[in-house]
């Protein structure tokens, strides 16, 4: 009788999720030391993969559960970099619509998180309307200091008003702010057609 060994699965992130949630446990403390202390006591569900949908995080009750896509399935920057983006909308409980501030803090926070790991990010997952919304909060001196110091004044990224965002980043100008305050609309690339905050 021949017995043929069983190869081992490719490393990936699909066939790792131990691997996968060990590294969200080490992210979730890194967005902390980063952004600031968690404001909820939602409990944070493993992640898992959804093959079919886009990558997100959702608060059902007192759960969050986080959501991973393909690309994050099949390599393990990509998947550092779309973890790390959802964690950062879980440390404020998902208790509004994310605006660009909080869309650009997780692109930024997730890339920043690969590149240390890794050295490098795949660039082309910070696209569209992401890509915007992280190069406006990159423009902010000391973005995760100034989102920290709002964060510890009990203001959330989803709800917070651009005279909150200007007088923690004082360098930034008033369009810029009222941007990054407003409802992230990922189908809005032009930052000049962005609702103002209240509209």
């Amino acid at each position: 009788m021949n017995v043929q060994a069983i190869p081992e699965p490719p490393d990936v992130p699909a066939f790792h999720l131990d691997d996968v949630h060990a590294l969200q446990a080490d992210l979730w403390q890194h967005a902390q030391r980063a952004l600031g202390p968690v404001t909820h006591g939602y409990a944070i569900a493993p992640a898992y993969f959804a093959i079919d949908d886009a990558a997100s995080a959702v608060r059902i009750g007192n759960n969050i559960t986080i959501s991973l896509d393909v690309h994050a399935a099949r390599d393990w920057p990509s998947c550092v970099s779309i973890l790390g983006h959802e964690l950062v909308h879980a440390l404020d409980g998902l208790t509004g619509h994310a605006s660009w501030l909080e869309e650009g803090v997780g692109c930024l926070f997730g890339i920043g998180q690969c590149v240390a790991m890794f050295g490098h990010a795949p660039m082309d997952l910070c696209s569209g309307a992401y890509r915007s919304a992280a190069k406006l909060v990159a423009s902010i001196p000391n973005q995760f200091d100034v989102v920290k110091a709002l964060r510890a004044q009990d203001i959330r990224m989803c709800g917070v008003t651009p005279a909150q965002l200007l007088a923690a980043a004082p360098g930034i100008d008033v369009r810029t702010a009222q941007i990054l305050c407003a409802r992230f609309e990922p189908k809005v690339v032009g930052v000049s057609r962005v609702r103002d905050c209240g509209e």
